[in-house]
């Protein structure tokens, strides 16, 4: 059998389609990944807002909860209270003062809601998680997110005795649907008179500030057990000003 000699120019013209192909692969294996990379961004770019959405009413449920929560312990109080609901404070005839979320009467109910030990962290259990999420990124040093509304309670509750207190009974609320008993706050108690100085930061205890922070709006619960959102300028209107209050 006689050699064959391959032409040295078909070796060459083989080797360039080669090389083109390969090429060819390489260009079009680095198109698909660019395809694939602005689709990867496109289907983050949906999601991250989604996501963001879904951790955001997470937030809103749960502060709505701790709202409830707040609202329905206090009715379990005022009825071993004799319809007395928890005083913001209590000053007793030595002048120790003792703040509702102090009250362990109170907390061992609260407790009892939200099945914790009677000695929970409230920093830990009860903060609204918006605040709590300010205070976990170091922003702000918070131990407060809800107040009561002092506005809503009159001294001594109706009570007579030695205490001083701030507290309201029952049949003193004449409209329990239109009347708030704990909003989203800075501090522990809140006051129509600082319903517009929220300054968009967490901790600021001391100025009775309602907290606007669930997207411009705060949570209230009234006295009947419900809950609703306000924005700063509904909770400031004048003809809102009965909210605040504990009768016509």
């Amino acid at each position: 059998m006689q050699n064959q000699v391959q032409n040295p120019f078909l070796l060459n013209d083989n080797y360039a389609g080669r090389a083109w192909k390969l090429q060819s692969l390489k260009a079009f294996t680095l198109v698909e990944l660019l395809v694939v990379i602005v689709i990867l961004g496109l289907l983050v770019g949906l999601a991250v807002p989604a996501t963001l959405k879904v951790r955001e009413k997470g937030q809103e449920a749960q502060c709505i909860n701790n709202l409830r929560s707040l609202q329905l312990a206090n009715e379990m109080y005022a009825t071993d209270n004799d319809g007395v609901y928890v005083a913001a404070y209590t000053t007793d005839s030595t002048g120790s003062l003792t703040q509702w979320y102090s009250n362990l009467e109170y907390r061992d109910m609260l407790a009892s809601v939200l099945d914790l030990d009677n000695r929970f962290s409230w920093s830990k259990e009860l903060l609204c998680p918006v605040a709590y999420q300010a205070k976990e990124n170091r922003y702000d040093s918070i131990t407060a997110s809800y107040g009561i509304n002092r506005n809503a309670l009159i001294t001594n509750g109706g009570m007579s005795g030695s205490n001083s207190s701030s507290a309201i009974r029952a049949a003193n609320i004449s409209r329990p649907s239109q009347t708030v008993a704990f909003a989203d706050a800075t501090d522990w108690q809140v006051k129509s008179s600082a319903l517009s100085a929220w300054t968009g930061r967490e901790g600021q205890q001391g100025n009775s500030a309602v907290a606007y922070r669930h997207n411009g709006r705060c949570h209230v619960v009234f006295y009947d057990g419900h809950v609703s959102k306000l924005t700063m300028a509904e909770a400031t209107a004048p003809e809102n000003a009965h909210l605040w209050t504990y009768q016509d």
